[in-house]
């Protein structure tokens, strides 16, 4: 099973359509609040595209926060209980006749980290586009013409400098952010089942708690810049690039490591 039947076996899954479009509807609905909030309002309230988004909105904030909570264990839900799946049915014996146990997991993975990626990012892209098409670039809410470095402008980090001078990168990397998160903790959370073989609802619960828990140890010793929350909600201003990065890159050693002892373990064939 090469890469694109992984894709293929996992995109047409029930829950998966139900959670995209649960995601949809979230960035949808986003949308038509700021629709409602603005209609019949003099102009110089109108505010521009950007700062209209799912990503800048003052209105969507709050959903922002819930996303940032519920988001790892919502999207794991969609993909990452594939293997599991796999062995209840007693079909992976078939399966490892046509692949290799290595080929069969890695393929695994790399499907559930794009669709994961894909399944968030696609909706907030919707967002920024109808955005773009329905307010001006330029907010006439800004009668003054100040330019916007002048307002909450933060020179020692690279995100703010990037809302300044390049809007549209900025929403596109922001909306990048939480949909790599995400999609790296329910790669972890298929990994988890590769080495514990357990129910798929624990293996959901048991990555999920890794997210909540790091954000909460970070938050009690005052370290929130190496949170997750800090990166996901744009209002935080602890956010710094290099160690995004380097955070990631954590926990892409990790489950490269996960996956490595739990392809190591005794084969699951029945």
């Amino acid at each position: 099973m090469n890469l694109l039947m992984a894709i293929k076996r996992q995109v047409t899954r029930s829950k998966a359509i139900f959670i995209f479009l649960c995601i949809l509807l979230m960035a949808l609905f986003t949308y038509y609040s700021e629709i409602k909030w603005n209609y019949g309002a003099p102009t110089y309230f109108i505010r521009s595209a950007y700062e209209n988004t799912f990503i800048q909105s003052l209105d969507s904030r709050y959903i922002v926060i819930i996303l940032s909570i519920v988001g790892p264990i919502f999207i794991s839900f969609a993909f990452s209980d594939i293997y599991i799946e796999d062995l209840n049915s007693q079909s992976i014996s078939m399966l490892f006749t046509r692949d290799n146990k290595r080929k069969y997991h890695r393929n695994n993975i790399l499907a559930i980290f794009i669709l994961s990626f894909l399944i968030l990012f696609i909706p907030l892209m919707i967002n920024f586009i109808l955005c773009l098409i329905t307010y001006p670039v330029v907010g006439l809410d800004n009668s003054t013409a100040t330019p916007a470095f002048i307002i909450h402008y933060d020179k020692n980090n690279i995100l703010d400098i990037i809302r300044i001078l390049h809007p549209s990168i900025y929403i596109i990397i922001r909306s990048a952010i939480p949909s790599l998160i995400f999609a790296l903790f329910a790669c972890i959370t298929y990994c988890i089942s590769l080495v514990i073989k357990a129910n798929k609802y624990l293996c959901c619960f048991l990555s999920y708690s890794i997210y909540i828990g790091y954000n909460l140890i970070l938050n009690k010793l005052n370290m929130s810049k190496y949170s997750f929350y800090s990166y996901i909600n744009t209002a935080s201003k602890n956010g710094d690039i290099f160690i995004l990065v380097c955070i990631l890159l954590i926990l892409v050693i990790f489950i490269v490591t996960m996956y490595f002892i739990g392809v190591n373990k005794k084969d699951e064939v029945m």
